[in-house]
């Protein structure tokens, strides 16, 4: 093993041995929790269906409002359509290589940033 992955397996079994932990203290509650989950969800069923009729009809004279609507009884919250468009970027860049007055266009308006890069932490199943 290299010493790095010794100090990543070491850190690993570190985090495990805490979330065992965790796990086993919060188990009773965790229990209590989905049996209430399960309870509300089956109280709440016979009204899921009036529910969504319901949206969906100040769904339809929000499409003409165009506006948030705020009232004693709660918000509406309208947000527009928004343009997604999507370019080959690899064509384009090819393009813009070969010619250079496109790329004198075009180059101006390319933005590119590099996003951060990502660790999750995700145990092993239990054994």
């Amino acid at each position: 093993m290299k010493p790095e992955e010794v100090v990543l397996n070491e850190l690993m079994r570190e985090y495990k041995r805490i979330a065992d932990e965790q796990a086993e203290a919060c188990k009773m509650i965790d229990i209590q929790i989905e049996n209430l989950s399960e309870t509300r969800q089956i109280l709440a069923e016979p009204y899921q269906h009036t529910l969504a009729e319901l949206e969906a009809k100040i769904r339809l004279p929000m499409l003409d409002y165009q506006h948030t609507f705020v009232s004693s009884y709660g918000k509406i919250n309208f947000r527009k359509g928004a343009v997604r468009r999507s370019w080959d970027l690899d064509a384009l860049d090819k393009i813009c290589n070969a010619k250079p007055l496109i790329y004198d266009a075009i180059w101006v308006f390319r933005e590119e940033k590099i996003g951060e890069p990502s660790i999750t932490v995700k145990l092993a199943e239990s054994v």
